[in-house]
C-alpha cells in the first residue's frame, strides 16, 4: 500500500499506523477514510480525511455498469478528523487496492487545490457521453466479464 501523507492533529500521536477503510453508515453513506489505532474510543470512531463514495449506475448496451466517484464528505468543513458514533456505523471493511489508489489520488488532487468547486469534482455532465467515449475494453474491464460476479449484500 502506498504511503499517504496525513494531516494529523494533536489527537493522534506520530508513528500511529494508518489503515484505509470503508465505513458504511446507517443512512447508507459509504465513507472511505484513514483510521489509526487511536481512531477507536469508547463511543466514537475518529476518521481522518473522510471522503464520500458515491455510486453511479450507467446503462450501456443493455448492461448496467456501476461505477463510483469521490467527493468530500463534509465539503464546507476544514476539519481533517471527524468523529462518528458507533451506533451509526453498520460495517467497516478494507477497500480494494484500486479504490485505495483512487482515494490517495483524490486526496493529493484536493490538497493541490485542483478542485476549487466541489460541484465539479464528481458529477458527470452527461452519462451517455461518458459511455460513448469509452472504448469497449474499458467497459469490459468495468464489467469484469472474465470473472464470476459476487453479489453485494447490504
Amino acid at each position: 500500500m502506498d504511503e499517504v501523507e496525513v494531516k494529523l492533529d494533536d489527537q493522534l500521536p506520530m508513528g500511529s499506523e494508518i489503515e484505509i477503510k470503508l465505513i458504511k453508515l446507517d443512512n447508507n453513506d459509504v465513507i472511505i477514510a484513514q483510521l489509526s489505532e487511536n481512531s477507536y474510543d469508547e463511543y466514537e470512531l475518529f476518521m481522518i480525511d473522510p471522503v464520500h463514495v458515491q455510486t453511479h449506475q450507467l446503462v450501456h448496451q443493455g448492461r448496467v455498469i456501476e461505477t463510483y466517484s469521490l467527493k468530500p464528505w463534509i465539503p464546507l468543513s476544514d476539519e481533517c478528523i471527524l468523529e462518528v458514533p458507533y451506533n451509526k456505523i453498520l460495517n467497516i471493511s478494507s477497500p480494494s487496492d484500486n479504490v485505495i489508489d483512487r482515494y490517495i489520488e483524490f486526496l493529493t488532487e484536493e490538497d493541490s487545490d485542483e478542485f476549487s468547486d466541489v460541484s465539479e469534482i464528481t458529477e458527470p455532465d452527461n452519462q451517455e457521453d461518458i459511455i460513448d467515449d469509452m472504448e469497449d475494453d474499458e467497459i469490459a474491464s468495468m464489467l469484469d466479464l472474465s470473472k464470476p460476479t459476487k453479489p453485494t449484500f447490504h
